[in-house]
């Protein structure tokens, strides 16, 4: 059975953002931000993840004697994806802006709700982008109690 980590993984491998996942698995993009964290989840759920990821060209590897669990690309993937890569500029950094990732801030953000509903919508969804590469994955958190 796949892990948070390794969703989150091999989510930033297949380029795929909380909010497209979601829609390739027609679920709730919260169900996403909390198996990543830590969460339990259903195994159909994590299976059906498991299998969308898989036909993005993800391999998933589960831990053994010579190293612990990850993902890594199918064969030619990471080939194939650099050459599909839109907007490259000189520099190599995507035209729309690489996505960056840091699950240790979404963590805390996920952890610490009441704190996120304090910042401004546009604070809300600068931190929800650096740390979950969707700007708007973290405006569930926000609105509750």
């Amino acid at each position: 059975m796949i892990t948070g980590d390794q969703l989150r993984a091999a989510r930033a491998l297949a380029r795929l953002t909380i909010q497209e996942l979601a829609d390739l698995a027609i679920i709730n993009k919260m169900t996403i931000v909390r198996i990543e964290a830590g969460a339990r989840a259903n195994r159909l759920t994590l299976l059906h993840l498991q299998e969308i990821l898989e036909g993005q060209g993800i391999t998933f590897i589960e831990a053994d004697e010579n190293g612990g669990s990850g993902v890594r690309f199918k064969p030619g993937v990471e080939a194939d994806l650099a050459r599909k890569k839109k907007g490259t500029s000189d520099d190599g950094e995507a035209g729309d802006g690489v996505k960056a990732l840091y699950p240790e801030l979404a963590d805390f953000w996920i952890e610490h709700p009441e704190a996120l509903a304090r910042l401004s919508d546009e604070g809300r969804r600068a931190i929800s982008e650096a740390a979950l590469g969707d700007p708007r994955a973290l405006d569930d958190l926000a609105a509750r109690p």
